[in-house]
């Protein structure tokens, strides 16, 4: 009886070895709007080139909602599959629950791109699923890891309960130093300091720009400013229509007084140009053009392309700010959730350079001010962003660490 149970052992643990032998490729959980939302989309195209790049693959590409992945062709290396969204959004997904484990037992590694999906911001029932996915995974003993972590607050003691668990076996890459504290704060295990993924983003060609927008940016070098409003933010500000027209009027005048352009750059939903457009009327009300609106949405190389060629980018989206820095170039953010100070850190920016609800100027005069000085110091500041962006660049390819050809530095 012994032996039988032994060699019953003995033949299990030799079919479990060959089946992590035949194990290829990549499964990449993306994030959740990549098409919508061009921050999202910069984290799946990079996941994908660095992947690729590494010689990780084949890669099969899993939708985490109802929204397609449209900027990506399948390959012969490369999948995409549309049809167990559900996993990623509730535990009530029995029919993906039987087929997942099946899937991604047949790649060697589980990529999740978590930015603050996995937090509780975009719901607790989503986070507890997600990060159930990760732990299917894991019973099957596939090597998992979540890319680019955040926190934008506090863990809840949920969350803690769920990281503490999923941190066992994953490995969490946290995106940046402040959600590194708050997680390291309540002895989460597993974390591992590295940068945001878009960091990493190839920008597109100057020839991959609308003739327009070049010419704009030709006639106008040296003088232009990035400027992303959106109501997501400011309605958070409140006094909305306020703080938009004391934003047009400094414009205005930076326009006036010192020459300025504006390029209106929107970087989420579609529904960000009829946002912009609305603004620009606001700001063109004299009848001169002062500004040009990017649109139709471009791809976000394209967008990372246009900010580098700013002298400086005020944003309202973090991931707008990241392509920015990631270009060389300063910025200056309005702030919500959390979402740019672990950044500004990275660089060793100043807190100066965002602008709150309770920082945000009360007059035109103000902003105007504000303004002037955030743009004067251009020059200063994009030599700071440059020296320190080689060492943020390697933070965020720590991301990778041990995917594909590169060896792996994991402590311990």
């Amino acid at each position: 009886m012994v032996n039988t149970s032994k060699q019953i052992a003995r033949s299990l643990s030799c079919y479990i070895a060959r089946q992590r032998k035949s194990r290829r490729g990549v499964l990449v959980c993306s994030a959740p709007v990549p098409e919508r939302n061009r921050g999202d989309q910069a984290l799946l195209a990079v996941v994908v080139d660095e992947l690729e790049r590494r010689g990780a693959g084949p890669l099969t590409l899993l939708t985490t909602s109802n929204h397609p992945i449209e900027s990506l062709d399948v390959t012969p290396q490369r999948w995409i599959r549309d049809d167990l969204f559900h996993l990623f959004l509730t535990r009530r997904s029995f029919r993906e629950e039987i087929i997942f484990p099946s899937l991604v037992s047949k790649h060697r590694h589980l990529v999740m791109i978590g930015a603050d999906v996995l937090d509780e911001g975009y719901g607790i029932e989503r986070s507890v699923a997600s990060m159930h996915a990760i732990e299917l995974a894991n019973r099957v003993g596939v090597e998992t890891r979540i890319f680019g972590f955040s926190v934008n607050g506090p863990p809840s003691a949920g969350l803690q309960s769920r990281m503490n668990q999923l941190g066992q076996k994953t490995r969490l890459f946290v995106r940046d130093p402040e959600s590194f504290r708050r997680l390291e704060s309540v002895a989460t295990p597993g974390i591992e300091a590295a940068g945001d993924l878009a960091f990493l983003l190839h920008p597109a060609e100057a020839s991959e720009l609308q003739p327009a927008w070049l010419a704009f940016a030709a006639e106008h070098a040296g003088r232009l400013i990035g400027l992303n409003l959106t109501q997501v933010v400011l309605g958070l500000y409140g006094s909305e229509e306020t703080r938009l027209n004391i934003v047009a009027e400094a414009c205005r005048r930076l326009a006036l007084e010192d020459g300025l352009r504006f390029f209106l750059i929107p970087h989420d939903e579609p529904e960000g140009i009829a946002y912009l457009r609305s603004f620009q009327h606001r700001l063109e009300q004299e009848g001169e053009r002062i500004s040009i609106l990017i649109d139709p949405l471009a791809h976000s190389r394209c967008l990372k392309r246009i900010a580098g060629m700013c002298e400086h980018v005020f944003t309202c989206r973090l991931h707008l700010g990241i392509a920015t820095l990631g270009m060389g170039r300063p910025m200056t953010g309005f702030p919500y959730q959390g979402k740019f100070e672990g950044q500004f850190e990275l660089f060793g920016l100043s807190n100066d350079g965002l602008i709150g609800p309770d920082q945000f100027p009360k007059t035109a005069e103000e902003m105007f001010n504000l303004m002037r000085n955030r743009i004067s110091q251009s020059d200063s500041l994009a030599l700071q962003v440059q020296s320190r962006l080689p060492s943020v660049l390697e933070l965020s390819r720590r991301n990778f660490d041990g995917l594909g050809t590169e060896p792996s530095r994991r402590p311990g």
